[in-house]
C-alpha cells in the first residue's frame, strides 16, 4: 500500500504488506460488493476488476463507492488483483441518502453473486435479530453460500449492543467488528453471542477510500472494517488456488478466527466486545501455508480512545429491525459516539481516463409497477452489464427444466418500451396502466364485472412476486395456454378485489425473461393443475369445514392455529420453491385443510406451533422423492410439564404437482429428548 495507507491502523500494516508482497491478488478469485451504488469511473476503481454496474455512474452516496475501493481500489485497495462483481442492495432516495432493503432482497443478490461465481461476498450491512435469526429465505441464501465454497463477510453493525446482527451471526458468516489505533474494539460495535463466536476484529477508524465525485476520504465503522476482512480472506484464497490449483473458503474461515489474537481489556472496556479477537495476518498464514519470517502480532496495552466518533454516521430514523436489512453506517449511533465531519484527502492517485462528474439532474424514471416490478426501487439492480451492454441475471439460480412449485403474490411487467407505450395508449395514461386494479378490470370478463380485453393478457410479462420482487416470470405454452392466461387474470382480478392473499405456481423453467427494469428473472412454463390462489380466512374455513361442529371457543383457537402456521410458512420460510425441501413444505401450507384435526386437538391442549422443518422421508415408492414436514407444537405455559408435540405429513415431489402420502403421523417429544 501506498502513502494513503498510512491512517490505517499500525498493527496490521506489517502483516498486510508481507502478505501483499507474497499475494497480490488472483483474477479468478470473485468478490461480490454487495452493498450501495458504485461510483466505477472513480479514478482510484478505473481500469481494476471490479464489473461496472447498471447506471453506476449515477451514484451519489459513498457507502458503496468506498467499500468498494478499500478491496479491489487502486492505491487505497487491499487485493487490486482479484476481480469484482457490484451488486447494488441498497438504492438512493432524491438526496442521495441510501434506503434500507429488506432480507428477501438480500437473499436474492446473495444468489445471484453465487450464480456469479463469487468466492467472496462482502455486506457490509445487516439488522439487529432480538432471536438471533433471520428470515427463512436470507438463512436459506446463507446456507447455499456455505455448500457451493463461497464465504459471507459480514458487519456486526454499528448500536453497541448485546445483541445479534444479521447476516453476521448467521452459521459460516465471518462476522466483522471495528478495532481502534490501539488494536481495542470500538465501543459501537455488536457483540451478541454469535458475534463473540465467529467474530474478527480489524481496523475500523479513518479508513481510506474513494467516494464520488471523485473524491478521498477517511471513514470509520464497521462498515469499512468488513472490507479489510474481505480483501485480506481474497488474498489467502488467492494463495491457495496458486498453491494448490483449487480453494478452501472454510478452512481460510477457521484459520482467521482460530488464529485471532487478544486484546488487554481497558477499564472501560466490555470484554465481550473484543469478539474472537483481532485480525492476525502472520499467524492465519502459518495455519496456512507454513512458517512466515513474523512473530506474532503481541497484544496491545489500550491507550486513550481518540476515535469513538463515527465519520460517516448521522443520527436517523430506526429502521424496523424485522423487515429490513440496512447498512451498518445508517443504524442508530451510540450518545457517547458523536458525528464529526468528513476528513478530505486530496486525490493522488495517478492519473486515468475517467468521464467528468455528471452533475445535471437524473432523468425523470419511466413509470413501474407501484409495489410490483421493484426490484430496481429496492437496490437489486442488474448486477452488471456485460461488454456487450446485456443485463446479468437476477438472483435465482434455475437451470431449465427444474421443477417449481412457489407461493407468492401475481403482478405483471411491460419488458419494452413499445409494449408499455401500448398499454399507455389502450388504458388512456401511464398511471393508469400502473394500478393493478385498473389493469385487473380491463382484463376480466364482462361476466365477472370486468371489461373484456382477456386478449390482451398474454401482451403482459406475468410475474410471481415474493416481498413486491419479482422472482419468476409465467409464461404459458402448453395446449391450455388459453385457459392459463385466463386463470391468471382471474387470480389479479381477485387479488385486488376480491382481498386474494396468495397464489401457487407449479412447473418447470423454461428459460429467462427480460423486465422491463433490466431484471432478468427464470420463467416457469406453468402446469394448470397446480395454479391456485386463497386467502388466509378462505383456507381456514376449508380447515373448519372438514371438523364436526365446534363451540366459539374452539373455533377460535382453530382458526388462530390455522393462521399461525400459515403465516410462519408465507414469511418466516418463505422461499423460490426449487428444492425439493422447498416444494414440499410450501406444498404443505397449501394444503393444510389435511391436518383440520392436528390444530383442533392442538387448540384442545392449549398448545401453539414451535417450529417446521423438513427431512427426507424414510417412504420409498418407484419413481417417488418423498420428504418429511414435521410441524411441532407446545404448551408455553407447561414448557417444562407437558411433552411437545410433532405432526409429519410426508409430500411427494417427484411430479410438478406434489401430493401428500397418507394420513399425518403424530408422536410426542419429551423435554431433553432428540428426534
Amino acid at each position: 500500500m501506498a502513502d494513503l495507507a498510512k491512517p490505517v491502523a499500525p498493527w496490521i500494516l506489517d502483516g498486510l504488506a508481507e502478505l501483499q508482497a507474497v499475494e497480490p491478488g488472483h483474477s479468478d478469485i470473485l468478490v461480490a460488493i454487495l452493498d450501495g451504488p458504485v461510483q466505477h469511473g472513480h479514478p482510484v476503481l478505473a481500469g481494476t476488476g471490479l464489473c461496472p454496474a447498471a447506471a453506476a455512474e449515477e451514484a451519489r452516496s459513498d457507502h458503496g463507492t468506498h467499500v468498494a475501493s478499500v478491496i479491489l481500489g487502486r492505491e487505497v485497495g487491499i487485493a487490486p488483483g482479484c476481480s469484482g462483481i457490484s451488486i447494488p442492495v441498497y438504492s438512493e432516495d432524491e438526496s442521495g441518502a441510501l434506503v434500507a432493503c429488506d432480507q428477501a432482497d438480500l437473499a436474492l443478490a446473495i444468489d445471484q453473486a453465487l450464480e456469479a461465481g463469487a468466492a467472496l461476498i462482502n455486506i457490509s450491512g445487516g439488522v439487529l435479530s432480538p432471536t438471533g435469526r433471520a428470515e427463512f429465505l436470507l438463512e436459506q441464501a446463507v446456507e447455499r453460500c456455505r455448500k457451493k465454497n463461497a464465504l459471507i463477510v459480514a458487519a456486526v453493525g454499528n448500536e453497541g449492543m448485546d445483541g445479534v446482527h444479521v447476516p453476521a451471526g448467521l452459521p459460516g458468516v465471518l462476522a466483522v467488528g471495528a478495532a481502534g489505533l490501539d488494536g481495542q474494539p470500538l465501543p459501537f460495535n455488536n457483540f451478541g453471542r454469535a458475534l463473540r463466536r465467529q467474530g474478527l476484529l480489524a481496523p475500523g477508524v479513518d479508513i481510506p477510500g474513494a467516494a464520488p465525485p471523485d473524491r478521498l476520504v477517511l471513514k470509520t465503522g464497521t462498515s469499512f472494517a468488513t472490507p479489510i476482512v474481505t480483501a485480506v480472506a481474497a488474498l489467502l484464497i488467492s494463495q491457495q488456488l496458486r498453491r494448490d490449483g483449487q480453494t478452501d473458503v472454510r478452512a481460510v474461515r477457521e484459520a482467521l478466527l482460530d488464529c485471532a489474537t487478544g486484546c488487554l481489556p481497558g477499564e472501560d472496556m466490555d470484554t465481550r466486545q473484543i469478539l474472537k479477537g483481532r485480525l492476525n495476518i502472520p499467524g492465519t498464514r502459518t495455519r496456512l501455508f507454513g512458517p512466515v519470517s513474523r512473530e506474532p502480532i503481541p497484544s496491545i496495552q489500550p491507550t486513550a480512545r481518540k476515535e469513538k466518533a463515527m465519520s460517516d454516521v448521522t443520527p436517523s430514523e430506526i429502521v424496523p429491525a424485522e423487515a429490513v436489512i440496512a447498512p451498518a453506517e445508517a443504524a442508530i449511533v451510540p450518545a457517547e459516539a458523536p458525528v464529526t465531519a468528513l476528513q478530505v484527502i486530496p486525490a493522488a492517485v495517478p492519473p486515468t481516463p475517467a468521464p467528468a462528474p455528471n452533475h445535471a439532474a437524473p432523468a425523470a424514471p419511466r413509470p413501474r409497477i407501484s409495489g410490483f416490478a421493484s426490484l430496481a426501487d429496492a437496490g437489486i439492480v442488474p448486477a452488471a452489464l456485460a461488454a456487450d451492454g446485456r443485463a446479468r441475471p437476477s438472483g435465482i439460480a434455475a437451470a431449465p427444466g427444474e421443477q417449481v412449485f412457489v407461493l407468492g403474490s401475481l403482478s405483471y411487467d411491460f419488458g419494452t418500451e413499445a409494449r408499455m407505450d401500448y398499454f399507455i395508449q389502450q388504458m388512456g395514461g401511464a398511471s393508469n396502466i400502473l394500478d393493478p386494479v385498473k389493469m385487473a378490470s380491463r382484463l376480466q370478463s364482462p361476466e365477472r364485472g370486468g371489461e373484456g380485453h382477456t386478449d390482451e393478457a398474454e401482451a403482459l410479462i406475468w410475474t410471481l412476486n415474493i416481498d413486491n420482487v419479482p422472482v419468476y416470470a409465467i409464461e404459458p405454452d402448453s395446449q391450455f395456454a388459453v385457459i392459463c392466461f385466463l386463470r391468471l387474470v382471474e387470480f389479479l382480478f381477485q387479488q385486488e378485489k376480491e382481498g386474494v392473499e396468495r397464489v401457487s405456481i407449479a412447473g418447470r423453467i423454461k428459460g429467462r425473461t427480460r423486465l422491463y427494469n433490466g431484471t432478468v428473472v427464470p420463467t416457469i412454463s406453468p402446469t394448470l393443475r397446480g395454479m391456485y390462489n386463497w386467502s388466509t380466512h378462505d383456507l381456514t374455513d376449508a380447515v373448519i369445514a372438514t371438523m364436526d361442529k365446534l363451540n366459539p371457543d374452539e373455533e377460535k383457537q382453530v382458526r388462530d392455529g390455522v393462521a399461525q402456521f400459515l403465516q410462519r410458512v408465507y414469511y418466516e420460510m418463505r422461499n423460490p420453491g426449487i428444492t425439493p425441501e422447498e416444494r414440499s413444505l410450501n406444498f404443505a401450507a397449501t394444503n393444510a385443510f389435511h391436518a383440520g384435526a392436528m390444530f383442533k386437538e392442538m387448540a384442545s391442549q392449549s398448545m401453539v406451533l414451535d417450529k417446521i422443518g423438513v427431512t427426507r422421508s424414510p417412504i420409498s415408492r418407484p419413481d417417488s422423492d418423498c420428504w418429511d414436514v414435521d410441524i411441532t407444537f407446545f404448551n408455553p405455559a407447561k414448557i417444562m410439564e407437558q411433552a411437545r408435540k410433532v405432526y409429519r405429513v410426508t409430500v411427494d415431489v417427484s411430479d410438478e404437482v406434489p401430493v401428500t402420502v397418507g394420513d399425518p403421523r403424530s408422536w410426542f417429544v419429551y423435554f431433553g429428548s432428540q428426534r
